[in-house]
């Protein structure tokens, strides 16, 4: 009787705690109204959506956080309070690369929160399209696994368009084989996004060698096709399984236990410095001797590091490539903005991919 004593007094103070956050948040939400009204009276178009203050006030709460909490567990609290205060503001809408239930929907909801309004496209381009056409406010695709590589789709729109990357989250990737069917032996076709065949290579090889597959554009699409064939499957999330109600043959099927994708967030205009940016770029140089070296030397002296670099056909002249380069620090800030300078001058091409802050 002591104990469940003791356990009541303890619900009591959380049940107060309680009322406390409720009041706390109800008075940031009060704030952020007032914040909008203040901006639909300026004579810009109010920026509802601040990446760069986000990011640092999610990243002062995690080094203010003394636990017990995980840090995962406070950036995930605190991006919904902040998208529900955001979304009293303004409702964003945002594509994403679906069907309901793709991976790419839950990293958008994980970068986003879930206060937004969701803007389903069938592939990568039409996500760019969106934007371009001011149908979606911003956009989210994916741009590479660090098992499959990188998506050369969303590499190849990102010249091809005026959106900017503006940000990025990272999502581990648990794929499932998803079918109608009780037993493996039955499956004879298995539809999934390339990469998410690639990153079960090894699986599919052990366990389905003669089953035929097939790419489609994203892994939720995917589920809804093996839904209209027999003795097929699907290689998508638990989430799909739970949405279209498809039972989960195999979990964890992936070759890699560590199986992540990073995702990038699209936009109309760079944002300003958060403090701990990355900057991506994309040029193209003469096919002579030397002409890369000369490029990355003007990072090497400026102090610049690269976080990524690789290079695709520019499509244009035979052997000719751009080269896609990550780099640390936003554009607008020195020594990065000299050093891009520097790399004009040697280049046969470039293009300011975006600025934005580094994931968490």
């Amino acid at each position: 009787m002591e104990d469940l004593s003791e356990i009541e007094k303890l619900r009591k103070i959380i049940d107060e705690v309680d009322v406390s956050l409720l009041n706390l948040m109800n008075k940031r939400a009060d704030v952020a109204k007032q914040i909008g009204l203040l901006k639909k009276n300026q004579k810009e178009p109010a920026v509802v959506y601040r990446p760069d203050r986000e990011a640092r006030v999610i990243r002062q709460l995690l080094k203010n956080n003394k636990g017990p909490l995980s840090e995962p567990s406070v950036e995930v609290i605190f991006k919904d309070i902040i998208s529900s205060c955001r979304s009293l503001e303004a409702k964003l809408r945002i594509a994403y690369l679906g069907p309901e239930g793709s991976y790419t929907e839950a990293a958008m909801v994980k970068h986003f929160g879930k206060f937004i309004e969701k803007d389903s496209c069938n592939d990568i381009s039409s996500v760019f399209k969106e934007i371009e056409i001011c149908n979606s406010d911003y956009g989210i695709v994916p741009i590479e696994n660090s098992y499959g590589g990188s998506v050369t789709e969303s590499l190849d729109s990102l010249i091809s368009n005026t959106v900017y990357i503006i940000g990025e989250v990272y999502l581990v990737i648990k794929h499932n084989l998803l079918s109608t069917e009780a037993n493996l032996k039955d499956i004879e076709t298995v539809f999934a996004h390339q990469q998410s065949l690639s990153q079960c290579r090894v699986w599919l090889k052990s366990n389905l060698p003669d089953a035929n597959l097939i790419s489609v554009s994203s892994n939720s699409a995917a589920v809804q096709k093996s839904l209209l064939e027999k003795n097929s499957a699907s290689i998508a999330s638990l989430q799909a399984s739970e949405i279209y109600k498809i039972p989960s043959l195999e979990p964890n099927i992936a070759d890699s236990s560590n199986n992540t994708t990073r995702f990038i967030i699209l936009g109309k205009k760079i944002g300003e410095t958060s403090g701990q940016d990355r900057t991506s770029i994309a040029f193209g140089v003469k096919n002579q001797f030397g002409a890369l070296y000369d490029v990355l030397t003007c990072f090497y002296n400026a102090g610049i590091s690269l976080s990524k670099i690789e290079s695709r056909p520019s499509g244009q002249d035979l052997w000719e490539y751009i080269f896609y380069v990550d780099l640390v620090g936003h554009c607008d800030d020195e020594p990065l903005s000299i050093a891009l300078k520097e790399v004009s001058k040697k280049v046969s091409m470039l293009k300011i991919l975006g600025s934005y802050p580094q994931a968490f």
